[in-house]
This record gives C-alpha cells, sequence and structure tokens, in this order.
C-alpha cells in the first residue's frame, strides 16, 4: 500500500463470522477464536474508500479425553445380585460428547453414563468404558468385576425330643433343655481342609453345630449363625 504524504491513515475494521462472531477495530489479531472455522474480513478506509481481505483462521480440537477407570472390583455374592460400581471419572478441554459402557462375560449388558452399577452375575465380568468428546475424539478404559460363588447358610429343623415331639421345641420339665443346632452352608469360596468354613453362633459357639439353650421360659428364641468363607464372604 502507498500513501502519499499527507494522506490521513486508513481507518481499519475487522469482522469475524462462522464459529467465532466478533467486530471491532484493527486486524483482530491477538483476539481468541472458538473450536471450528472461522473467516475474518479486514476493511481498510480512507478517502479513497474501501478496500477488503478475508482469510479463515480454523481451531482443531486432536486432544483426547482423560478418563479414569475404577479400580478392579472383588465382590462377594448378594442375593439380588445388583452391586454398586464406583463410577468413571471423564473431562475434556472442549466438552464430552458421550459415554458408554459394554459388559462382556459373566454378565452382558450395556448402557449410557459413568455409572455401571447394578446387575452381575457370579463369575467374572468386564466393564469396557468409551468416552467420545464433541470433536470426535475417544478414549477407552476397563474395569474387570469379579462377583464370588453364591453363598448360603441354613439351619435345618431340629427334634430335641428326637423322633417326635414338636419341632425346635422343648419343654420345661421334661425331655431335655438343649435344642442341637447345625450350620449347612453351600457355595461361596471354602477352606482347603475338612474345616472349610469359619462359624460364630450368637450364643458364643464356632464350630459347624451348637446346643441351642433357651432360658426355661415359655417363650420363643432366635439364634443365629454367620458363616465366613475362605474369600471373607459371609452368609
Amino acid at each position: 500500500t502507498v500513501v502519499a504524504e499527507g494522506s490521513p491513515a486508513p481507518d481499519i475494521t475487522y469482522s469475524f463470522t462462522g464459529a467465532t462472531v466478533a467486530s471491532g477495530s484493527g486486524t483482530g489479531s491477538g483476539k481468541t477464536f472458538n473450536l471450528g472455522t472461522t473467516t475474518i474480513t479486514v476493511t481498510a478506509t480512507n478517502i479513497a474508500g474501501p478496500a477488503t481481505c478475508s482469510f479463515t483462521v480454523e481451531v482443531l480440537d486432536n486432544t483426547l479425553p482423560t478418563v479414569t477407570c475404577p479400580a478392579n472390583q472383588n465382590l462377594c455374592y448378594g442375593p439380588d445380585n445388583s452391586y454398586t460400581i464406583p463410577k468413571l471419572i471423564a473431562t475434556d478441554n472442549c466438552g464430552i460428547q458421550t459415554t458408554q459402557y459394554a459388559i462382556t462375560g459373566a454378565t452382558a449388558r450395556t448402557g449410557n453414563g459413568i455409572d455401571a452399577s447394578g446387575l452381575f452375575n457370579p463369575g467374572t465380568s468386564t466393564i469396557k468404558w468409551k468416552v467420545t468428546d464433541n470433536s470426535g475424539n475417544v478414549s477407552e478404559c476397563t474395569t474387570t468385576v469379579i462377583i464370588k460363588p453364591k453363598f448360603t447358610v441354613t439351619i435345618p429343623d431340629t427334634y430335641p425330643l428326637l423322633i417326635w415331639g414338636r419341632v425346635n421345641t422343648v419343654f420345661i420339665g421334661f425331655g431335655p433343655t438343649c435344642a442341637p443346632l447345625i450350620a449347612v452352608p453351600t457355595g461361596g469360596t471354602p477352606y482347603q481342609g475338612l474345616n472349610a468354613y469359619r462359624y460364630a453362633w450368637s450364643n458364643g459357639g464356632n464350630l459347624i453345630a451348637t446346643l441351642a439353650c433357651p432360658p426355661m421360659v415359655p417363650g420363643s428364641y432366635t439364634f443365629i449363625v454367620t458363616v465366613t468363607d475362605a474369600a471373607g464372604c459371609t452368609a
């Protein structure tokens, strides 16, 4: 540009259209641009009139989402098969579009979001998380969930008067004053050897069987056994 001596300097203005919308004095240099393509038009006006030029600025997002998967889970069996899994942590510099997970293995289901809590079958399941940001960048990670084998315990009915008399009943002044009880655990993760489980009765007993000796006062009395397996799970 050649300006004759003494001519006034031109007025320069800019306008942004597209991903970024703005206008003002000067060339627009040093301004902040949004993600995407912005067209910049610069106009210089002097006594001879305006002159314009245009160009584009494209801002790309190539940064992957940052994801932190929940730690692997090793859980005891629950009778409702429903379990709480820690939530996925996901962030992105330009925003997250979708968060999805797919569970395979002992459990098969899919879902959206950062929380995969819910149904898990006994065995090993793998949660594969997929996070997609607003620019289509994808990050993935996995969490392994192990549900221990089903573990239950029952106390069969007992007949203190052997083959006759009322079930689970002792009589004041007649027959034994205690009722033999035995715990029957199934499943879980047994210890090696004969003593496959650990027992804790509410009357202080710690063997597979105990004698329940209620007070000799008419009424109903409850005895509880808690059985622990080698994995630390209880029934």
